[in-house]
């Protein structure tokens, strides 16, 4: 098992929001009823991704990529100020350039689904300690 991503060059966390229009009828002011193509919004899944590249030192994470292999949990730890959970995750790319005199340097990305149910915190893909 994992302690610790070593070697880091860059982190990443990208969030996006799959938010979808709901069309509906709507009352106005004046009691004058229209239908909206934008009437409500309903929130879809939360695309988490967390991007990192790192100093190449061995092959854990393609072999992880090439399994297919869950993650199951990776907090990024702020200290004392808090951290982030990111819950049941898959490498989706890795990427590793050979050139010839020069550091070798893992691309990778990891998506993350979450699990569990709405009564279980771990259904989210991302939990934190603090608001985010």
């Amino acid at each position: 098992s994992m302690a610790a991503f070593t070697n880091l060059k860059t982190v990443s966390l990208k969030i996006a929001n799959n938010n979808t229009s709901i069309a509906g009828k709507a009352t106005g002011d004046d009691s004058s009823v229209k239908w909206l193509l934008n009437n409500a919004i309903s929130r879809g899944k939360a695309d988490v991704t967390l991007d990192l590249t790192m100093t190449a030192e061995d092959e854990t994470y393609y072999d992880m990529y090439h399994a297919g292999t869950t993650i199951p949990l990776i907090r990024l730890d702020f200290g004392s100020h808090g951290s982030i959970a990111l819950t049941n995750g898959t490498i989706t790319s890795f990427s590793r350039p050979l050139a010839p005199g020069g550091e070798i340097v893992d691309t990778l990305s990891i998506k993350f689904r979450g699990a569990g149910d709405y009564n279980n915190f771990s259904s989210y893909a991302i939990s934190a300690d603090w608001t985010l």
